[in-house]
């Protein structure tokens, strides 16, 4: 996908991320656009500074231009609303709201941890066809990409 592409030249706000000095593109209320529309796979889950081992069907989540926020969370569907201020500071109105389905004791744990995870980021980013989220202190960090077509 282009997505990168797009990014690089709609202008968007830059900051400086940990790890390697590579530039990451702060998503604001403005830019919102540039994550909107594509399913972002979960690839790596990071909690209070511990790494995530993820089985099974891997969670995934969809951003629509309108705050409204759907995805797929090891075991059940769910959705919300997700507000990003023009300084990128996301906020959350009320929680997630999800299918109740019962699954395998390993992906209802990966499921309870990345629907708290997911609900603490208060920041997105992007860099090339990888979403970034974390939480206000960094210790708890989402990265998704885009799948292959």
């Amino acid at each position: 996908m282009l997505v990168g592409a797009v990014l690089l030249a709609a202008g968007c706000e830059v900051s400086q991320e940990g790890g390697g000095g590579q530039d990451r593109v702060a998503i604001t209320a403005e830019h919102i656009s540039h994550i909107t529309d594509v399913q972002w796979t979960l690839e790596r889950m990071v909690i209070d500074g511990k790494a995530v081992a993820l089985t099974g069907d891997r969670p995934h989540v969809q951003f629509a231009s309108d705050g409204r926020v759907t995805g797929f969370s090891s075991v059940n569907r769910f959705f919300g609303l997700m507000q990003i201020d023009p300084g990128g500071q996301v906020r959350w109105p009320g929680a997630l709201a999800a299918t109740r389905m019962a699954g395998p004791p390993a992906l209802m744990r990966q499921e309870e941890a990345f629907m708290a995870a997911i609900q603490s980021v208060r920041q997105w980013s992007i860099e090339g066809i990888r979403l970034y989220g974390q939480d206000a202190e960094g210790s708890t960090q989402l990265v998704f990409s885009v799948p292959a077509p």
